[in-house]
This record gives C-alpha cells, structure tokens and sequence, in this order.
C-alpha cells in the first residue's frame, strides 16, 4: 500500500518565510540605529550633568565630540575620538572616575532591548 500526500502551499510558505526574514533584518537594522542615537544622547546628557553621575563638561569639547557609527549593519558604537576622556571615565592619580560611558551601558540596556523587540514584533 501506498500514502501519497500532496502539501500546496509549500512555495508559497517559503516565499513568505524568506520575506519575513528580510523584514525582520531592516527592522533589526532601524533598531539598532535607534538604539544608537539614543544611547549617545544619554552619554551626553550624562557628560552634560543631567543624570546621577559627576558632570564633565568644562568647555563643551566632550561633549561635542560624542559621537554615533555603524560600522557593520547590526552595530553601533558610541564613542568621542579625543584622548582625555579616558581618564575622565577611568580616573587618574588626582581625579576620581567618572563612568559616563559604562552608566549609560548599564542604564540603557532594558531600553535598547525594547528597541529591538519592538521593531521585530512590528514586522512578525
């Protein structure tokens, strides 16, 4: 004895599958720029003073060199090009740390979490 099954659809299906999949890569892609920009306007707002941590800004040059790039489509890195701010988040013999960067990490991570899951869920 002999069961043929026919399943229609199965192109159809994996069409649909594969469209998701690209769908869910450009909201991932949104997410993280997202993510980003928001992460760099908190550093800044941490530098500036606006949050819990020691404020840096003396003569705005930090401040205004914080900056957003996405090197690779699912990253972003937020970072200032200048030398000094190092001992600023680390401490020096004379200077206390300052964690503008590593606060911001540790306070945005539920946020850019929800960045994530809501784009993704936007297009599932």
């Amino acid at each position: 004895m002999v069961v043929k099954v026919n399943v229609i659809g199965i192109p159809k299906v994996q069409l649909m599958l594969i469209a998701k999949d690209a769908a869910v890569k450009v909201a991932a892609q949104a997410a993280v720029k997202q993510a980003g920009f928001f992460v760099q306007g908190e550093v800044k707002d941490s530098v500036a003073g606006r949050k819990a941590e020691p404020r840096s800004v003396d003569t705005g040059r930090f401040l205004n060199s914080i900056g957003t790039e996405f090197p690779k489509p699912l990253v972003a890195v937020v970072e200032t090009p200048l030398d000094y701010p190092t001992v600023l988040e680390l401490g020096g013999a004379n200077r206390a740390p300052r964690h503008h960067f590593r606060n911001t990490a540790k306070r945005s991570q539920t946020k850019v979490k929800d960045f994530v899951q809501t784009k993704i869920n936007a297009v599932i």
